[in-house]
């Protein structure tokens, strides 16, 4: 079975680059759109890893200051693809 991965992006060209770049190195891949969604999803479909934009209109993912999950474990990337603003 191959590894889950849940995209939370509220660009749909950005999630479509992680989603092909992702099933193309043998991964499933679970999208959302929007944090609120994201969270829902996390929760019913357990992914075993979590790409997730850290702006977003909605729910940001957490600063690294805020208290965490303790089953979660967080990877700040700052940049990965996408032109400067």
């Amino acid at each position: 079975m191959s590894k889950r991965i849940l995209v939370i992006d509220d660009q749909e060209d950005l999630r479509g680059v992680l989603r092909d770049l992702l099933i193309g190195s043998g991964y499933s891949v679970i999208e959302a759109a929007d944090g609120e969604a994201g969270v829902a999803k996390a929760k019913s479909d357990r992914p075993d890893l979590i790409l997730m934009d850290i702006q977003m209109p909605e729910i940001d993912a957490p600063p690294p200051s805020k208290p965490r999950p303790t089953r979660l474990a967080y990877c700040w990337v700052w940049r990965i693809l996408g032109p400067e603003k």
